[in-house]
């Protein structure tokens, strides 16, 4: 398999196009030079002591789907943060998430009101997921965290 380079612009000019977060525009990815999509993380420090990355989204654009890009950019994240965790809109990207190593927990209906107005569209299946290292204390946080939340089975 080839090892492919990816590299990431500097300013948040990729417009988002299938994508329905609030944001508008993420950065742009490259793979081996080539323009595929775009993405949008935050990255912190978690309880003073873990890596943290927030995917606020990522995309890639329709010809170049399919290639395991996304997965290639997820697993670097694994590999260099403690902890990745995101919100899930749509039912229809969850199989990529549950690939990806996630743990997956369904929103209750209120929450789904409030994150269809954090984003463009009628939220009615919302989920949030994190990925962690297997670190005893990272777990029991999360567990702390989505205790009220149904976790969706892998």
């Amino acid at each position: 398999m080839k090892q492919h380079q990816f590299t990431f612009g500097d300013d948040p000019t990729y417009l988002f196009k299938d994508l329905d977060i609030n944001e508008k525009y993420g950065y742009p990815i490259y793979v081996d030079g080539e323009h595929v999509g775009g993405i949008l993380i935050e990255k912190r420090i978690l309880k003073e002591k873990w890596k943290w990355a927030m995917v606020l989204g990522i995309e890639i654009m329709p010809k170049f789907r399919n290639k395991g890009f996304a997965s290639a950019i997820i697993n670097n994240y694994k590999n260099t943060q403690d902890v990745i965790t995101g919100a899930i809109t749509e039912d229809k990207n969850l199989n990529f998430w549950k690939q990806q190593g996630a743990e997956i927990y369904k929103l209750p209906e209120s929450y789904n009101l409030m994150m269809s107005l954090m984003t463009r569209d009628n939220c009615n299946n919302g989920y949030l997921f994190h990925i962690q290292k297997k670190d005893e204390e990272i777990l029991k946080y999360f567990e702390i965290i989505y205790k009220n939340l149904t976790k969706v089975q892998s």
